[in-house]
């Protein structure tokens, strides 16, 4: 008996290096957004001869030289930081410049030893939980002899990225 209308079917493969075939990727931003939850305060205080006035990240406050701290009624303080990210992704935190200026018209100090937890001038890496963290900035400002009284006020900058 003959079959009829059966054909002989053949498969053939064929190596394709990989090199020749297409690839495809995908870039996605994840931002993240850095603001001031609370500034760094230094309080009130009396240069005399001049010396420093440290907040920790904690909020305690100190001094050095001949500065003398005045109250202690809760406007000295640390800064807080909120970091809003892509949760569980480690993120470096640390700072642009090692000092920056508080200033008030013409009269100038400088504030430095930045700490954003991991003691003075070290970067931290922080892993976002819940899409937001909080870090704490204290720092030590330097206080002239013949400092000008006055309201002094400042800004730095903060960088935060991926790693």
């Amino acid at each position: 008996m003959r079959f009829k209308g059966i054909k002989k079917i053949y498969l053939t493969m064929a190596a394709v290096p990989l090199g020749l075939l297409p690839a495809y990727g995908y870039a996605q931003s994840l931002p993240i957004t850095v603001t001031a939850s609370e500034d760094l305060n230094f309080g009130s205080f009396i240069p005399n001869a001049g010396g420093t006035v440290t907040v920790n990240t904690v909020g305690a406050r100190s001094s050095s030289g001949s500065v003398t701290l005045i109250g202690g009624g809760g406007i000295e303080r640390e800064g807080l930081m909120s970091i809003s990210a892509s949760p569980s992704f480690p993120i470096d935190v640390s700072m642009t410049a090692s000092s920056y200026n508080m200033n008030n018209g013409g009269n100038a100090m400088a504030v430095n030893n930045f700490d954003l937890g991991g003691g003075p001038g070290n970067p931290i890496v922080i892993s976002v939980t819940a899409g937001t963290s909080i870090v704490p900035v204290g720092g030590t400002l330097v206080v002239g002899a013949s400092q000008a009284s006055g309201s002094y006020t400042g800004t730095f900058t903060i960088n935060a990225n991926y790693q």
